[in-house]
């Protein structure tokens, strides 16, 4: 096994001591934890996750283009709605109704969805 000399400061020994002490007093023995194989453990760690980042970086997703394709829809979805809505409201069969008067029906979904996004984010003197 290749052998490489590191110099670390004395926080990281002591939290590398730490595990050892740990790890022992679980039961391990003394060959099976120590101070080199409990850093290269970390090393090998400290590797995966870098290597993680790196191919993110790499990635060709771009959250940014997804917000604005999804904000898109909804508000192509959201006017779509509207027209509908206010297009049937314009029917013979239901202009007699008061539940589908358009006024109303706008009212009504605009509390309807104010009261579902203050369940998922509530403002700061709510609680959930």
């Amino acid at each position: 096994m290749p052998k490489l000399q590191v110099f670390i400061n004395k926080t990281i020994l002591e939290k590398i001591n730490t595990i050892v002490f740990n790890k022992r007093n679980d039961g391990a023995k003394k060959h099976e934890v120590n101070t080199s194989n409990t850093t290269s453990m970390l090393i090998e760690l400290g590797l995966k996750v870098y290597e993680l980042q790196q191919r993110k970086t790499e990635s060709n997703f771009n959250q940014t283009e997804l917000n604005k394709v999804m904000l898109e829809n909804m508000v192509k979805t959201n006017f779509i709605c509207q027209k509908l809505l206010g297009m049937n409201s314009f029917m013979s069969e239901i202009q007699k109704n008061e539940k589908f008067n358009f006024q109303l029906m706008a009212k009504t979904i605009r509390n309807d969805t104010a009261e579902v996004v203050n369940k998922l984010f509530p403002t700061d003197g709510e609680n959930t």
